[in-house]
């Protein structure tokens, strides 16, 4: 059971981190609107992420919080270079 939810806290952060990426580097005429809803976005993902980890405590396993773990983890393709 930990460990399902291990993965599902993985996928999350991933895309949290994802999230937050675009954030920082949207541009364009769309720039304030999409800007504000991936804040939103990632911090809905931090308030998820961490009712899981706290989650995977109750059930005494130990809460992933590294990025290797998270890269290894995770079935998010890892994205290179600068976002679209």
């Amino acid at each position: 059971m930990a460990d399902a939810r291990r993965s599902s806290d993985e996928a999350r952060n991933a895309l949290r981190i994802k999230t937050q990426n675009f954030h920082w580097n949207i541009t364009g005429p769309n720039f304030i609107g999409l800007h504000t809803r991936l804040e939103t976005h990632y911090k809905e993902l931090d308030e998820a992420i961490d009712v899981v980890a706290e989650r995977i405590r109750a059930l005494d396993a130990v809460a992933p919080g590294s990025f290797a773990a998270f890269a290894e983890m995770s079935h998010f393709m890892l994205m290179t270079g600068e976002p679209p």
